[in-house]
């Protein structure tokens, strides 16, 4: 008897232990895509999103048996609130990970209680909640019910446990003329009698949702949101032009590139650069304790190799990555016999190269034939990796017909630019309300002029000035999205602002260090006025004994600056020893153009000088460096031009250098 009681406890022990070193990973994604017209919401992209987000978390270890996804009818009110209760508080266990994720509208309502000091709620729209108002109960997912919920779960998991929040929505976000389709509204849900009362005013409020409230014992969370409570929440376009929630598609592509090192702070700073490159004018938001390790220190981090599938019926063989993260056609792949990690001092057995890259999977071609055996097992590595092409979008929103077959004769000489009426990255544009009937303009979906001429422009040299400035907004578009990464070069940067101590306005003024926060909102979104100023502080953290860094300034409009090495230094001087911190005395002032800019450091083994690349616009330079960076800018200027092979990009090595990307905000100084 003793011994089978002792066994027992033997065995509890065990089970316990295991359940602790694996907690459960449960999420719930909510999609509304298709609301009734009576409501009139208008039609969204957020199916597409379950796709993204599932085949994310999948890729961090979500079993699908454990993602339950929640669209269009089946996400009423009550069918939200039911799937919250099964699906989520139900389901977990403490020291869980849990996940919710809503893509649909969103919508302020008057407040239903007495506890909001504006006098409104914030929501989230069910698939039968109304735009307009209508007497009676309301269908709306205020954030009342929304914290209360959060707060289940959150006792549910337990202080061990760990709750993501992800809202790819607005609640407020102030409309304006945007080309694509836009989540949330400024029509705000409430009753004549409380608009008479208010004068139908509208509260923007900094606290996004306010759904999170702290008791002890439960798991921390952390809250993504698409944009600030003043903006309105664009959709992105997808590599095959569909669209897609910008904050869906950045978190999908940022998770991607998470380990078990990555906080939601740095989870949440790699969004942010994502969102720099899809939607130009849109901050998104960020609530909770950022500074945890993603999903309690259990997130899977990205794949170091994969494996083929072949389809027999098809006769094609493909790998589980594609466009989604990053990775395009003419990509190299190495293959080697199944354990083989060190590939430097291993030989390949094939070769391969990948030929027709889809969303999340891409079909390959290998150099030479082998065995079934040898395909099933094998272990595939990347080798030079072409992160994206140079082709634009362009759709043109001309009546004038004359001028319209003009500019389409101008766009099909240029290499890089195709007409797409669909899903387009340009927009040409002439006499609507906001833009002149004499002038021709190109604009991105933000509304910034890329390039304007007067109508009668010559064919010839409107060709010449157009072309030029596709090409920087590729070029710059690349490069914001442009991550490579190195674990060895463990090099970054830090703002310091500048505040004026004396002498203000004048040649003489002296400077002191200002700390971030005073440029920073709440979520870490870096803010600068217009005459603000700033220096670098260079961190190495690696034990390479030696790297050289480069700074890559890349402007709202589509301007590439090398700032460091400056104009008359030495490349070979910009290096950073291990373990060691540069204060850098250069101070940069902040000017217009006004939007989101992004600074780029490059740290590598020997010294890059990108200045020629950029001063020559590409042109060959006789003795100038040719390190595999500096060949793949070089390549961004060669797929500018009149027609040839096409737009195709250069490939690399994803570990030649390691860059870290800052998007920061350039405001008016008012």
């Amino acid at each position: 008897m003793r011994k089978s009681f002792l066994l027992i406890l033997l065995f509890s022990s065990v089970f316990i232990n295991v359940h602790a070193q694996d907690p459960s990973k449960v999420a719930l994604i909510i999609a509304i895509s298709k609301y009734p017209a009576a409501s009139g919401w208008g039609e969204l992209s957020s199916n597409n999103d379950v796709k993204l987000i599932k085949d994310a978390l999948m890729r961090q270890g979500f079993k699908e048996q454990n993602i339950t996804v929640l669209t269009d009818k089946q996400a009423t009110l009550v069918g939200m609130t039911n799937a919250i209760d099964k699906d989520l508080i139900e389901k977990v266990k403490p020291g869980d990970i849990a996940v919710l994720h809503f893509s649909g509208h969103g919508q302020q309502i008057e407040d239903d209680n007495g506890d909001e000091g504006d006098g409104l709620d914030e929501s989230i729209i069910p698939y039968d909640a109304n735009i307009e108002y209508h007497p009676g109960p309301d269908k709306h997912f205020r954030d009342d019910l929304l914290g209360k919920k959060l707060a289940e779960t959150r006792m549910k998991l337990g202080a061990n446990g760990n709750l993501l929040v992800v809202i790819d929505a607005c609640h407020s976000g102030t409309m304006t003329r945007g080309v694509g389709k836009t989540r949330g509204t400024n029509q705000v849900y409430a009753s004549p009698a409380f608009k008479t009362k208010t004068g139908m005013a509208r509260t923007i409020s900094d606290d996004s949702y306010g759904i999170i409230n702290e008791t002890k014992g439960m798991a921390p969370m952390a809250c993504f949101f698409a944009s600030s409570p003043s903006e309105q929440n664009e959709e992105a376009v997808l590599p095959d032009g569909s669209g897609a929630g910008s904050l869906s598609l950045a978190f999908s592509r940022a998770l991607s590139k998470a380990d078990k090192n990555t906080s939601y702070r740095a989870l949440f700073d790699n969004i942010k650069v994502e969102m720099s490159s899809l939607v130009s004018r849109q901050t998104p938001m960020a609530e909770g304790e950022l500074d945890n390790t993603l999903f309690g220190g259990k997130a899977l981090g990205k794949p170091k190799y994969y494996t083929i599938t072949k389809d027999d019926k098809a006769k094609t063989l493909s790998i589980p990555v594609g466009k989604i993260y990053g990775v395009f056609e003419g990509t190299t792949l190495k293959l080697f016999k199944p354990d083989t990690r060190d590939t430097a001092n291993a030989s390949p057995i094939a070769r391969a190269t990948i030929t027709d890259a889809g969303e999340y999977s891409s079909e390959i071609k290998l150099d030479k034939t082998i065995t079934d055996d040898e395909l099933k097992t094998a272990w595939v590595y990347m080798d030079a990796v072409n992160y994206g092409d140079l082709g634009v979008k362009i759709k043109t929103n001309i009546a004038d017909e004359g001028l319209k077959k003009k500019m389409e004769g101008v766009f099909s000489k240029i290499k890089q630019a195709t007409i797409d009426n669909d899903a387009a990255d340009l927009f040409l544009q002439s006499g609507s309300s906001i833009y002149s009937a004499d002038s021709i303009y190109l604009v991105n979906a933000g509304e910034m002029v890329i390039w304007s001429a007067p109508k009668g422009m010559e064919e010839q040299k409107m060709f010449e000035n157009i072309s030029m400035k596709i090409g920087d907004y590729a070029r710059s578009k690349y490069l914001r999205n442009l991550a490579l990464t190195n674990p060895v070069y463990k090099v970054s940067f830090e703002f310091v602002p500048l505040k004026c101590v004396s002498d203000c306005g004048t040649h003489n003024a002296r400077y002191m260090d200002n700390k971030i926060r005073t440029k920073s909102d709440a979520s870490g979104n870096i803010f600068f006025k217009d005459g603000d100023r700033f220096r670098l502080n260079i961190i190495n953290n690696s034990d390479q004994k030696r790297l050289y860094y480069t700074v890559l300034d890349i402007q709202p409009d589509n301007v590439v600056n090398v700032l460091i090495p400056g104009t008359k230094d030495a490349p070979e001087d910009f290096f950073i020893s291990q373990q060691d911190t540069i204060r850098l005395d250069k101070i940069f002032v902040i000017g217009p153009p006004y939007g989101i800019d992004v600074l780029k450091i490059i740290a590598s083994e020997a010294p890059l000088d990108l200045r020629y690349i950029f001063e020559s616009r590409g042109a060959q330079t006789r003795g100038a460096p040719k390190g595999p960076f500096e060949n793949i800018l070089q390549g961004t200027y060669n797929a500018e031009g009149t027609h040839t092979r096409g737009p195709k990009q250069v490939a690399i090595q994803p570990d030649a250098v390691n860059i870290i990307t800052v998007p920061y905000h350039i405001i008016k100084n008012e």
